[in-house]
């Protein structure tokens, strides 16, 4: 097994409250997804995905509280941007862990990883 897999995950606070997501559906099957890897005992893998979904939520409640506008879009500004991309990466990261790594299980298919990111995630603006 690799090095990364027990290295601990720390848990991002959520700040300001929780957003709700644009495709409730999909939002459902990624929570249900963090679910599963709790339950195969992927704890640190669950852990990145909770990290993404907050990292979102926090994003978006600075962006909605800041006026700032810098051609046409709203600016945000502080540590939360830079967590929302380190969070975005890093579940692109285990993404393709799952896809490369014959260890995991099948259960574990990447995609829906792949689709919050392209849908909640590009929606949000990075």
């Amino acid at each position: 097994m690799n090095k990364r897999y027990f290295e601990p995950v720390h848990p991002i606070e959520l700040k300001f409250g929780d957003v709700p997501p644009k495709n409730n559906i999909l939002a459902q099957r990624f929570n249900s997804y963090i679910r599963l890897l709790k339950s195969n005992k992927l704890q640190n893998e669950a852990q990145v995905l909770i990290n993404l979904r907050i990292a979102r939520s926090n994003y978006l409640k600075v962006v909605a509280h800041n006026s700032n506008r810098k051609n046409g879009k709203p600016k945000a500004k502080g540590p939360y941007t830079t967590s929302f991309k380190k969070a975005k990466n890093a579940a692109l990261k285990l993404a393709k862990s799952f896809e490369e790594d014959p260890n995991y299980p099948l259960l574990c298919s990447p995609r829906v990883i792949t689709d919050y990111l392209s849908i909640e995630c590009t929606a949000v603006g990075y």
